[in-house]
């Protein structure tokens, strides 16, 4: 058994290939309930050395009762395990764990745990009934460039007027002046007929003050689209 195997490897290093042995096998397995009743199952009786890769296997899943599971390994006392717990929320199937990781990146004191969950809120976010929200959200607690650039990449893949206007508060950002730039081209593509005099303003700004040649030649190429 396959699950047993990954309790008892023959060698430590074998765990890593039982793992990818499980992943192949849940192709096979079309039910998120019959992938995660197995897992739920070894976890009760699972030492701390197995738990790291249980969890990791959980994020395949995307039950409740499996993203419970995971909420609880965040409070672990074991660094392994809070650090798989972590990363598989990161990258849960879908938006349910979104204001876990909001507040994970607002609180924790571990950086590397603040950039995934700040990094899987992004993504998440997207797909929320309010993305531009949500991503304002993400920026209020997005403290170095790196982190606000991160979320204005997010921000671009919104369509509405609400997220242009969140990416061109940014325009005067000496740090994130481009990446919000780029926010704000590839947000125009799609409010050309919902909002064209906003979208010409934006554009324009971009086109006269932003310093990056490439930027500017793609902010006057959306202009020419829209006035052609």
């Amino acid at each position: 058994h396959l699950l047993d195997l990954l309790q008892s490897p023959a060698a430590p290093k074998d765990k890593s290939l039982v793992e990818s042995a499980i992943l192949k096998a849940f192709r096979e397995i079309p039910s998120n309930q019959a992938r995660a009743k197995p897992l739920l199952k070894a976890l009760e009786n699972a030492d701390d050395s197995s738990k790291p890769q249980l969890i990791n296997l959980l994020g395949n899943t995307g039950t409740k009762e499996a993203l419970k599971v995971v909420r609880q390994s965040l409070t672990s006392a074991n660094a392994t395990i809070q650090n798989a717990a972590v990363h598989t929320l990161a990258r849960w199937p879908n938006a349910e764990p979104a204001e876990d990781l909001l507040t994970l990146a607002r609180i924790t004191d571990t950086e590397s745990h603040r950039v995934v969950a700040l990094r899987g809120y992004v993504t998440m976010a997207r797909s929320l009934d309010d993305p531009t929200a949500a991503f304002g959200k993400a920026m209020a607690i997005a403290k170095r460039p790196d982190d606000q650039k991160l979320v204005l990449s997010g921000v671009g893949q919104a369509r509405s007027v609400a997220a242009l206007g969140l990416a061109a508060s940014y325009l005067n950002h000496s740090d994130l002046a481009e990446e919000a730039a780029l926010a704000c081209i590839k947000i125009s593509r799609h409010l050309r007929r919902e909002a064209p005099d906003k979208v010409r303003t934006v554009l324009s700004k971009i086109a006269s003050s932003v310093s990056d040649e490439a930027i500017q030649k793609s902010a006057k190429e959306a202009l020419a689209r829209l006035d052609g």
